[in-house]
């Protein structure tokens, strides 16, 4: 199998294209992945929302795909778990005053009620989730 490697600094374009072409980066499963014309919808919901904003070139936000995908599987119908890419949506990136990635924000009924920023254990996530319910 050949390889394509990319260097240099293209900026939004490498990022794009890492985002489209690998897998790494293509949204699994039960994690939604949202854009700015149906964010507001979601946040709306009854239940707890965990929204993850990342970025394709981000090596820890690649580190929570597999724990945001078992959180979805073990909690679905009782929560939502959402993307943001902030390459994509960054006026959702100004809106929220994302500066670090991967940021964790947790929604109840439209409003934010708990922010984490880094790499966190499906524990942690899990136990945060279970105090906004």
């Amino acid at each position: 199998m050949e390889r394509l490697v990319i260097s240099g600094n293209f900026g939004r374009i490498r990022e794009l294209f890492l985002y489209i072409i690998h897998p790494v980066f293509k949204i699994m499963g039960h994690v939604a992945e949202l854009s700015i014309s149906d964010f507001d919808t979601v946040l709306q919901a009854e239940v707890p929302v965990l929204v993850d904003f990342w970025s394709p070139t981000c090596g820890p936000c690649r580190t929570l795909v597999p724990i945001l995908e078992e959180l979805a599987e073990e909690n679905e119908g009782d929560v939502t778990i959402a993307k943001v890419n902030t390459v994509q949506h960054p006026e959702l990136v100004t809106k929220f005053s994302i500066d670090t990635l991967p940021t964790l924000l947790f929604f109840y009924r439209g409003r934010v009620v708990e922010r984490m920023v880094g790499v966190q254990s499906k524990y942690k996530l899990q136990s945060a989730l279970d105090e906004i319910e």
